[in-house]
């Protein structure tokens, strides 16, 4: 091998020896292609779409008259088949048209019929499914564009720690050396695709090779940056495709269940009134089935005001019956399961989207080797002596670096136990990132529960109000209170309003008790 040039900025690399301005000719005739490429691809698609938009009228006009009627456009999307075509041609699920009810086909019917003759004629079909097409398309296209902002950083980086010549491009051997010698890289990729680093390392050489392959979209031999942020930007969005479809069916496991509990529930408690209502919620047998089925601890329950609780009927009683049925009563559980389920995912997709960028930088800190895992000992020196990484750590967790610094070796191995979720003896990246936001999440439910409750603030308040003020001075007049709104807050309580505040409080013989006040103002 070559030596490198004496002085050379990084001896690892070599000049280039083509002229740079060749290769950026050479790039810009190959954007040229792939974008005509491109157009000539959605051109084909418009096309088909179409042709298929045709196709699924002519299916539906089973009297061949060459319009539909609102019972044979009822009756042609409730046809799996024409149902099939049509979402071909929209680029919506089929599943949508054939969950639509009678006012939802209405209403679709009417939006379509744009001269409202009552009919839909083929290019009022043909017109509107293509306006539906586009419009998918535009949503697509904008949520493109909003990930591809989120992952260019990244792409960048990756390039540059596998781009061993300079040249702005990855060729094949550099593809493969990045992804099996340089973790820095494979991390970087994972991030951009939304994958984990174990499925990338557990790529096979021709695993790697067809993965180049789909990346060299000009087939050039070498993945230029665009290439680079396109193709992961299209196995990210495939990602949040698939995840979208299992949480649909996660969503639909945890309806399934939360009806079942409903039932168990229902069966203990019958049918309701407001008085057996409040009586059912005080039984623990009827509580604990209630719980379980909504997934809210029994303690949410128990600390129930009378009020709560018929609020909560009121809630439940949405015929205004005055009782509770067992549609109303399933209907309110599964909508609760359904908000604490999609309310703990949202935090804890949250709180990961918030630690990602902070774990992959501190174990760029610590690791160098290929393994990309912490073992227990590099875990606990990196608690240990690693500034970098401890800061890194602590701005993703949201817990001071003076918390981490006081852990004993013991207690790091706890954690290291904890976050090793496979019990593989080894903490990889994923598992780090869901520990950190396991850690981050507790943290935060921990400031709220410090935070005091209204009815403890306006003890402390009205406490703090009466016992501060001067003997016989424990009453406010409207002028001192119009003197103290306004030196709470001057720019919200302007004269129209604190008129208005003034004129609804009752007063007695011109006064008002401090007390009075703040519960009023509470």
């Amino acid at each position: 091998m070559l030596a490198a040039p004496r002085g050379h900025p990084n001896p690892r690399k070599a000049v280039p020896a083509f002229p740079t301005t060749c290769l950026a000719q050479i790039r810009l005739i190959r954007k040229a292609r792939v974008d005509q490429e491109r157009q000539q691809q959605e051109a084909a698609m418009l096309d088909e779409a179409l042709s298929i938009a045709a196709e699924a009228f002519e299916s539906a006009d089973f009297d061949l008259r060459g319009e539909l009627d609102l019972q044979s456009f009822m009756q042609a999307l409730g046809n799996t088949k024409v149902a099939e075509k049509v979402s071909q041609a929209t680029s919506v699920p089929t599943e949508w048209f054939l969950s639509l009810d009678v006012g939802q086909m209405v209403q679709l019917f009417q939006d379509i019929d744009a001269d409202a003759n009552g009919k839909v004629s083929f290019q009022e079909w043909i017109l509107a499914l293509l306006r539906v097409r586009q419009a998918n398309q535009e949503d697509l296209k904008a949520e493109r564009q909003q990930e591809m902002a989120a992952i260019e950083s990244l792409v960048e980086e990756a390039l540059e720690e596998g781009d061993e010549d300079w040249s702005g491009e990855l060729d094949f051997r550099e593809f493969i050396a990045a992804f099996r010698c340089n973790p820095r890289f494979v991390r970087k990729v994972a991030l951009a695709a939304d994958t984990t680093v174990e499925d990338l390392s557990g790529l096979e050489n021709e695993d790697l090779e067809q993965f180049f392959a789909v990346l060299d979209t000009d087939r050039s031999g070498t993945i230029s940056f665009g290439e680079f942020v396109n193709g992961l930007l299209d196995i990210r969005l495939k990602r949040h495709a698939y995840a979208r479809e299992q949480a649909e069916a996660e969503n639909q496991a945890v309806i399934d269940v939360a009806y079942l509990d409903a039932l168990d529930a229902f069966s203990q408690a019958g049918e309701l009134d407001l008085d057996s209502f409040h009586k059912a919620l005080q039984q623990p047998a009827i509580l604990e089935k209630v719980a379980v089925a909504s997934q809210l601890a029994p303690e949410f329950f128990t600390k129930l005001s009378k009020q709560d609780i018929r609020d909560m009927f009121a809630r439940m009683d949405t015929d205004c019956s005055g009782g509770i049925s067992f549609n109303e009563w399933v209907a309110a559980i599964v909508n609760t399961r359904q908000e604490v389920y999609m309310t703990e995912k949202l935090e804890q997709e949250t709180a990961i989207a918030a630690v990602m960028g902070d774990a992959a930088a501190a174990m760029d800190e610590v690791l160098e080797d290929w393994t990309g895992e912490f073992e227990l000992q590099r875990f606990i020196s990196a608690f240990q002596t690693n500034s970098a990484f401890l800061q890194k750590v602590s701005h993703a967790t949201g817990l001071p670096v003076e918390e981490y610094q006081r852990l004993q070796a013991s207690d790091l191995k706890d954690l290291f136990d904890a976050l090793d979720m496979d019990f593989s003896g080894t903490v990889s990246f994923s598992e780090f990132v869901e520990g950190l936001a396991a850690i981050r999440r507790a943290h935060e439910a921990a400031i709220l529960e410090e935070v005091p409750s209204p009815t403890a603030s306006r003890k402390v308040v009205k406490d703090a109000m009466v016992q501060g003020a001067p003997e016989g001075m424990d009453i406010i007049t409207p002028t001192g209170l119009r003197q103290l709104m306004c030196l709470l807050d001057a720019d919200r309580w302007t004269p129209a309003k604190l008129d208005k505040l003034i004129a609804g409080l009752p007063w007695t013989n011109g006064t008002l008790p401090l007390s009075k006040l703040v519960d009023l103002l509470y």
